[in-house]
């Protein structure tokens, strides 16, 4: 429908111009599709399927009683818009329940609420290409950027990358992203620990059960069988240690020199659990994550090779306040489900974001002091 349309005077018209198209299309060994085709004649102000319409030997069905879709929007014989304007109110209001159900934090929640910086963007990475493009009658052609009275990218592009590389050398010298890091980490932090002080019920192993299914049922496992179980469900008495400050000393477990972010263990049990956090640009925690499981797998392996039960979660969480899939992954690991898990993850979130806010504030100072709601 979206590649031909036909408005005439008069139906008879129509067949006219419905002819010679057939005599083109077969001329050119191309086929209509009737079937995806709509046509509608209007007399006297109402819509009517009196009249019969057909392309190379087939029938045109009429839009009475056969709605159509067209680059999105849908097409049917009342002619007006109602149904549409309450079928995008009701598709609006279905997306942002389901983005206020994601989880995600704050701003991110709506990648719209700023179509400015967008534009913004688009126009300094057009900027960046062709000045930095290998073809000399490109980066040397002068082109021209318009992108209003105010808004400069050229000097725009200058002044961020001045910046990011006074900023990068000044805030990681000083301690800038790991104070961030820490800030992140303590949160976490207390999250753990308060799941950690919970009185849990070790339940002992119990043997097997089979049970039989009648021909043509499937099998149904127990509540209790389908729930996920924590891993802190496995044993008692388990201790936490952090690596604030770079001071974490690795349980007599191995000797090593690594040393994760967070260790939690339990001597009764001989399980472990490491946990190694990065903040990295959201576009970089997979790469990120590769990386980090690659840098404690033989930590790992140790462990289990002295007999301790081991996991090990990287964990990303992206500075702009995005937190990865990993860190669902952790929580739902230690038992933390629900509201519960989506709150602590907004809290994750909101604390990295907070942090980037407060380095970037102070990216043109060059003496440092944390500071934020809490320092």
């Amino acid at each position: 429908m979206d590649d031909i349309t036909l408005t005439t005077t008069s139906h008879i018209e129509a067949r006219w111009m419905l002819s010679e198209l057939d005599y083109m299309a077969t001329w050119a060994r191309m086929k209509f599709k009737p079937k995806k085709s709509r046509c509608m004649i209007v007399k006297k102000g109402k819509v009517t399927s009196r009249f019969k319409l057909e392309v190379q030997g087939e029938p045109i069905p009429s839009i009475v009683g056969n709605p159509v879709k067209c680059l999105g929007k849908w097409f049917d014989d009342s002619l007006t818009d109602r149904k549409n304007a309450s079928s995008t109110v009701a598709q609006t209001e279905e997306w942002l329940r389901r983005i206020e159900k994601s989880g995600l934090p704050g701003q991110l929640q709506l990648p719209l609420s700023s179509v400015v910086e967008e534009y913004k963007v688009a126009k300094c990475r057009v900027v960046m290409q062709l000045r930095d493009s290998q073809d000399k009658q490109i980066n040397q052609a002068g082109v021209t950027r318009r992108a209003g009275r105010k808004f400069k990218p050229d000097s725009m592009v200058s002044q961020a990358e001045g910046m990011l590389v006074l900023s990068c050398k000044v805030a990681l010298a000083q301690g800038r992203y790991r104070w961030r890091h820490d800030k992140v980490l303590s949160t976490i932090a207390s999250i753990l620990e308060v799941e950690r002080r919970k009185k849990r019920h070790v339940e002992a192993k119990r043997a097997p059960v089979m049970a039989f299914v009648r021909e043509g049922e499937k099998s149904r496992r127990p509540a209790t069988e389908r729930a996920a179980s924590s891993i802190l469900q496995k044993a008692r008495a388990w201790e936490l240690k952090l690596d604030l400050g770079r001071r974490l000393h690795f349980p007599s477990v191995v000797q090593t020199n690594l040393r994760p972010d967070a260790v939690l263990w339990s001597e009764e049990g001989k399980k472990i659990i490491l946990i190694e956090l990065t903040v990295p640009w959201e576009e970089r925690c997979e790469e990120a994550h590769e990386r980090k499981a690659s840098k404690y797998h033989d930590l790992l392996q140790c462990c289990r090779e002295k007999g301790w039960q081991s996991w090990l979660f990287p964990v990303e969480v992206g500075c702009r306040g995005f937190p990865a899939q990993s860190t669902w992954k952790l929580l739902t690991a230690l038992g933390i489900t629900g509201r519960a898990r989506k709150n602590a993850v907004r809290s994750i979130g909101e604390t990295a974001e907070a942090a980037s806010c407060w380095v970037w504030r102070k990216r043109e100072e060059v003496s440092w002091k944390p500071g934020g709601a809490d320092e």
